[in-house]
C-alpha cells in the first residue's frame, strides 16, 4: 500500500502541542488493529476515519483512497465523543 500527504501540513501537525505527529506516524494503524469508517463524501471522493491505538492511546487518520494509493488528510487523537461515537470506549 502506498500513502501519500502534504508534507507541510503533516509538519504543522508535528509542531501542534495538541498533536506532536506528523502524518509519516499515521501509517503505523495499519500495523495494528484498527477500524475503518465512512465519514463524509468530499467533493466526489468517500472520506474515511481510520481509528486505531498507538502507544495507548487512540488516533484517528482521516483518509482518502485513490486506487492503490492512500492519501492523508488529516490525523490526530480523536476526543472522547469521538472514542464512544467509533466504538473505543463505552459511554
Amino acid at each position: 500500500m502506498k500513502f501519500v500527504w502534504d508534507e507541510a501540513k503533516s509538519k504543522q501537525n508535528k509542531e501542534d502541542p495538541d498533536r506532536l505527529k506528523g502524518f509519516d506516524e499515521a501509517v503505523v494503524l495499519w500495523a495494528g488493529e484498527y477500524m475503518k469508517h465512512p465519514v463524509n463524501v468530499n467533493g466526489f471522493e468517500q472520506v474515511y476515519l481510520l481509528s486505531g491505538e498507538i502507544e495507548g492511546k487512540v488516533w484517528g487518520a482521516f483518509i482518502v483512497e485513490r486506487g492503490s494509493v492512500t492519501r492523508i488528510i488529516s490525523f490526530r487523537r480523536l476526543n472522547k465523543r469521538e472514542r464512544i461515537k467509533y466504538g473505543w470506549e463505552e459511554n
